[in-house]
């Protein structure tokens, strides 16, 4: 269900999307260039819904918080290995925050869905993706904020 919606929205952004033979452990990637956007995930991970949605959406992160071009570069300097972490993080937040919004996550915790293998399954996404959701500062000053 949230891989159709994530591959209506690749349409409506005029996301070129497919799937290739991309080496391991490279599991997908954006490229943006002149207009042009496209996204292509690995064959390998086609039939993975969980490892493949969080793949997919961190893919579609970078094409909404990379402000230009972005074809691929060798990573030879500190300056741009940084800046390369920086867009990794940017896109992989969006796509937490699109995987699993709050107003969803309260509607699991209503359901009394609150472990990480059960969030995960609800969510349709991997159990490392749900302790990345969770370890972000926004979602602990949250928690946080409960407790208190």
């Amino acid at each position: 269900m949230i891989y159709d919606k994530m591959i209506a929205l690749c349409n409506r952004e005029n996301i070129v999307f497919a799937y290739g033979d991309l080496q391991y452990p490279l599991n997908g990637i954006y490229i943006s260039c002149d207009g042009l956007h496209t996204i292509m995930l690995a064959n390998a991970i086609k039939d993975n819904d969980p490892l493949r949605n969080v793949v997919l959406a961190e893919e579609i992160g970078h094409h909404f918080t990379l402000a230009s071009n972005n074809l691929p570069q060798e990573h030879w300097n500190r300056l741009n290995r940084m800046n390369f972490s920086k867009e990794e993080a940017l896109a992989l937040r969006w796509a937490a925050k699109y995987l699993m919004p709050l107003k969803d996550i309260k509607k699991a915790n209503m359901k009394d869905v609150t472990s990480i293998p059960a969030l995960a399954e609800y969510f349709d996404v991997t159990s490392s993706f749900v302790l990345y959701w969770l370890s972000l500062p926004d979602i602990q000053m949250m928690r946080y904020q409960a407790v208190v």
